[in-house]
């Protein structure tokens, strides 16, 4: 297998040597994979942008609680350190969930202090699918806030089927399993400004306590691209 599949998406410009270029890695080979997937092909979200997106695939190593790193020396090898990546351009995103690192801040701020100036990190707490939730509005107040509890604690909304609380959520109000490998976005797609700002309106994208709060930065990052934007503050600023 190739390190990364060099498939330029309908929205791309071409390989123009000027273009920027955004390379993904997703942490989750289903919903986050599919949803960007989806998006990025068959969305006129980035149709006015001057880059393109190429996904980079996951080695197989990037699992427990060391994934986070391992996605990034996957990163690091695979695209950063080559001649092609035009530093200072070009732009590597890594996208995880923050639910196994909840105990272990320090971890994750470490490998982002060390990392943010090559890497764009998207993160969701307790996971992406939380994004995909916010998709009509309505959906905080009705869904996710009488089973807050519930979600913050991560836990099972059906455990025999090892099911988490915001993937049975989804199921239950769109009849959409996302984590099946054939899963069609195409709603979510379609309504992405909508979990752009529900997310904006009731979700925290700052790291600074999570596991103490939902939190989410992916309609920002998606938002941040759209304007040809690649910085992105992790922490609140101190005043």
């Amino acid at each position: 297998m190739a390190p990364y599949t060099k498939s330029y998406l309908k929205r791309s410009l071409g390989n123009k040597p000027d273009n920027r270029v955004i390379y993904y890695m997703a942490e989750g080979t289903v919903t986050e994979t599919g949803f960007l997937r989806d998006l990025f092909s068959k969305n006129s979200f980035f149709n006015k942008c001057s880059f393109s997106f190429q996904i980079v695939n996951r080695t197989g190593k990037e699992l427990g609680k060391n994934g986070l790193e391992q996605m990034i020396n996957a990163m690091l090898e695979q695209v950063i350190n080559k001649p092609s990546f035009k530093k200072g351009k070009d732009k590597a995103v890594i996208i995880f969930d923050l639910d196994r690192y909840v105990t272990d801040k320090d971890y994750v701020n470490s490998l982002i202090a060390k990392y943010k100036d090559n890497i764009l990190f998207v993160y969701s707490y307790p996971s992406f699918d939380l994004f995909l939730l916010l998709a009509d509005h309505g959906n905080y107040e009705k869904i996710i806030e009488p089973h807050m509890k519930e979600i913050m604690a991560n836990n099972y909304y059906d455990e025999i089927n090892k099911i988490r609380m915001i993937p049975g959520l989804l199921k239950e109000k769109y009849s959409i399993d996302v984590k099946c490998g054939t899963t069609d976005f195409k709603y979510f797609v379609d309504r992405i400004e909508n979990c752009c700002a529900n997310e904006s309106a009731f979700i925290e994208n700052h790291l600074d306590d999570f596991g103490n709060r939902l939190i989410s930065n992916v309609g920002r990052v998606l938002k941040h691209l759209q304007n040809d934007n690649v910085e992105m503050e992790y922490y609140r600023k101190k005043k």
